[in-house]
């Protein structure tokens, strides 16, 4: 019986690190002690950093429809998304060759 107890001490011990290594973590409240701030990342085929929510409930959270927006610009950035070779009217920075 002690071995599930251990597993999930151990993770939720490497869970605590990895928040305080990502420095995610707020201290601010006096009667829960330290939470992760929750963060939502939408991430380009390469794995960067596209855009970056972060918040409580709502605020700072992404709405559907934000995730939907961000999305569409996001593949609207590569030409194999692309109808008859022209990029959408809504692809900040998209070439047009």
């Amino acid at each position: 019986m002690s071995a599930p107890n251990s597993r999930a001490s151990d993770h939720s011990a490497r869970r605590r690190a990895q928040q305080q290594e990502l420095d995610i973590v707020d201290t601010t409240g006096a009667v829960h002690g330290p939470v992760a701030i929750p963060y939502t990342f939408l991430l380009d085929r390469d794995l960067s950093i596209y855009k970056i929510y972060n918040g409580w409930w709502y605020v700072g959270r992404p709405t559907a429809e934000e995730i939907r927006m961000d999305f569409r610009a996001l593949l609207s950035r590569r030409a194999d998304w692309w109808y008859d070779k022209t990029p959408s009217p809504y692809a900040a920075g998209a070439s047009h060759t």
